[in-house]
């Protein structure tokens, strides 16, 4: 009986290990078929395409907004809906599809248990292994025939330039007051409660033309000053809250002419709002005393680029993650983003929600990566919040 009993289990043992083998597989391949489909910020159609119907495949009704008509792209923002098994409120969750560039002919390599691509374009984890965890783990718990929640998934266009899809939203069409955004580098684990507010800023400096050559003095050079006003400006790593940056700048026709005209392009943001208000009022001084000096013009148009996140101790979204967390052995981990995400956008249009980690690492580069293990977890995690979720 006891050599029974010990067969048993060992056939049970490699019954499980076969089964956690085939999930695995199939969740790898679900992967990295998706970010085989190119879908760099405004040319998302062809994954948005594939995202429809992957959710009418798992019974959701959906629909394609407009968005577009904003961001300029090729399409909408992808919204599911599936009525659940449950009578509670609904929950949604939310992933983007646009990546950064260069997305396109992307080769998954997988070696010791991690998917990079070839090395000349990004992986786009960020956020298909967003995507992928919201998918694989609605398709494993529908297998699994439990019962689910009313559900809605909100997968967004043009995230990586600015939030731009998150934006268009109608929320008032939202059923959901509680989700979770699955967008946000490091391990699976990581709940991101706060995230800068962030400021962008156009400069457009103007001096006065004349040829190079014969007349230099006659001329003020726009280049000049607005070199002056960057070189002048507290930029980079300003505290441990605060960062600022200069990314663009155009200006000039020709070698031998003074410039006239200048465009810079400028950013500031910060995870306390008082500190963003001080770098902003900084820099627009900054730009204006130099002006002066150097006989030039200055034009400022200030833009609010992405609201905070701060979330409280004790949101619902919040707690719910951290519960969802513990039942898999996760060890819940608040922390904070010095970038943005849809949760920002959300959140400020009055839902409850809260960006988590998903794993991957090195985002915006080729040498973003995710483990296998990392994407597993994520998968776990979105199955946890759906059934911790539905026991409340």
């Amino acid at each position: 009986r006891k050599g029974y009993r010990q067969h048993i289990k060992f056939l049970k043992t490699g019954e499980d290990r076969l089964n956690r083998e085939e999930r695995t597989e199939q969740l790898v391949k679900q992967f990295t078929e998706y970010i085989q489909i190119p879908s760099e910020s405004g040319e998302e159609r062809l994954f948005a395409d594939k995202m429809k119907e992957e959710l009418q495949s798992l019974g959701f009704i959906v629909r394609e907004d407009k968005a577009f008509e904003v961001t300029g792209g090729n399409a909408g923002n992808v919204i599911g809906f599936r009525k659940g098994e449950l009578h509670k409120e609904p929950i949604f969750l939310s992933a983007h599809m646009d990546t950064v560039k260069p997305g396109k002919e992307i080769k998954p390599v997988i070696e010791n248990g991690q998917i990079t691509s070839a090395g000349d374009t990004i992986l786009a984890a960020d956020d298909k292994a967003g995507v992928t965890a919201i998918l694989g783990g609605i398709r494993e718990l529908l297998e699994e025939g439990k019962p689910l929640p009313d559900i809605e998934v909100l997968f967004s266009v043009s995230e990586e330039v600015g939030l731009m899809g998150s934006r268009e939203v109608d929320t008032e069409q939202v059923r959901s007051k509680i989700g979770f955004v699955m967008d946000s580098s490091g391990p699976t684990g990581n709940i991101i409660v706060k995230a800068p507010y962030r400021k962008k800023f156009d400069f457009v400096v103007k001096g006065k033309k004349a040829h190079a050559g014969t007349e230099p003095e006659n001329g003020i050079s726009a280049i000049q000053g607005a070199a002056a006003m960057i070189a002048k400006m507290k930029l980079g790593r300003i505290d441990e809250d605060t960062t600022s940056n200069v990314g663009l700048i155009q200006g000039g026709t020709a070698i031998n002419i003074v410039p006239d005209q200048t465009v810079f392009e400028a950013e500031a943001r910060s995870l306390k709002s008082e500190k963003l208000k001080q770098q902003v009022e900084h820099m627009i001084q900054t730009a204006e005393e130099t002006a002066k000096e150097y006989a030039v013009s200055v034009e400022i148009e200030e833009k609010e680029f992405m609201p905070g996140v701060d979330m409280a101790e004790n949101a619902e979204s919040v707690l719910l993650a951290e519960e969802a967390m513990r039942k898999i052995g996760i060890t819940p981990n608040w922390t904070s983003s010095g970038g943005g995400s849809d949760a920002a956008i959300y959140g400020s249009k009055g839902l409850d929600c809260v960006n988590l980690g998903v794993g991957y690492r090195n985002p915006h580069t080729t040498a973003e990566t995710i483990s296998v293990a990392e994407l597993v977890r994520a998968v776990d995690l979105v199955k946890s919040i759906l059934l911790t979720y539905g026991e409340r």
